[in-house]
């Protein structure tokens, strides 16, 4: 008998829903049969169905993990995309300019995309308990992460500053004090719905595509395209890893998640976000922490 712990996790073989003719969040019912959605595996069954007709499902849900594998291996093409030839190639060929406090994001970050990697091989592979038990560090690392992008963020901001006074951040700032908001805001939901797979694996992939606008700007500002080309060429490729996934859940669960619809929405809103900089508020905000870091 599956305990209710058990009903929507991926290692159960058969959804059973509480009681017959109830609902839980995320299943519908179609054909006298319970679709589940809130489990990797979708799959149609009911109380006391057998393990042959949970066979196909078991097969998606390799398909999933395998998916979301291939998922982060995109991640880390795109984070790398903007800065090989400005960071990575010079850092590897041993002519790297870079600031120490440059060399140390770049790890901090590099170290959190290997992680995702890593964390996605270990579901693929089928070793839930360690990636469960590796999920502690990473939580641990996710706040590095965010920390760190703080930390950087105000460091660059005073060394413009001193270096051309408080225009020269007034228009430059806003990006790189900002994109944590959006990653600590998803990294955040993950962390708390690490109980709930369907949603902790989306809002994690969400949060690790928030990160990756650095690399996506540098590499298409460095095409030669028209500027509304070339805003939605960075938009699309921003947003390209939770476009793959929303296609991958509508074509095999004939679903769009929410968790997918919010981080493609709130993406598109920090994607025009530019015109902040110029309000009163930012100008503001900006001269109170030039003060404050004078």
């Amino acid at each position: 008998m599956i305990g209710e712990k058990d009903r929507c996790r991926p290692e159960a073989d058969v959804y059973q829903p509480a009681h017959r003719g109830s609902f839980d969040f995320g299943c519908r019912v179609a054909n006298s049969r319970f679709y589940c959605f809130a489990s990797p595996c979708y799959w149609a069954s009911l109380l006391g169905s057998t393990h042959s007709e949970s066979r196909p499902l078991n097969q998606l849900a390799t398909r999933t993990r395998q998916f979301y594998f291939a998922l982060s291996l995109l991640l880390v093409f795109l984070a790398t995309l903007g800065f090989w030839s400005g960071y990575y190639l010079p850092l590897l060929s041993g002519h790297s300019t870079a600031e120490p406090v440059i060399h140390f994001h770049a790890a901090v970050y590099s170290g959190w995309l290997g992680l995702f990697v890593l964390q996605c091989l270990l579901v693929a592979s089928g070793n839930i308990q360690l990636h469960r038990k590796l999920g502690n560090f990473g939580l641990a690392y996710g706040v590095v992460v965010i920390a760190v992008g703080f930390t950087t963020a105000l460091l660059r901001f005073a060394s413009r500053l001193e270096a051309g006074g408080i225009e020269a951040v007034q228009n430059t700032a806003l990006a790189p004090l900002t994109d944590m908001l959006l990653f600590g805001a998803f990294f955040g939901a993950a962390a708390y719905t690490r109980a709930k797979p369907e949603f902790h694996k989306r809002l994690m992939l969400v949060a690790a595509t928030t990160i990756l606008i650095p690399s996506i700007a540098r590499f298409v500002g460095g095409l030669d395209l028209e500027p509304a080309l070339r805003h939605a060429t960075r938009l699309c490729l921003w947003l390209s890893p939770i476009f793959f996934a929303m296609a991958f859940d509508f074509y095999t669960r004939k679903i769009c998640h929410p968790v997918y619809v919010a981080g493609a929405l709130a993406i598109v809103l920090f994607n025009f976000r530019v015109p902040l900089q110029y309000t009163d508020a930012w100008m503001q905000f900006t001269h109170w922490l030039a003060s404050v870091m004078a």
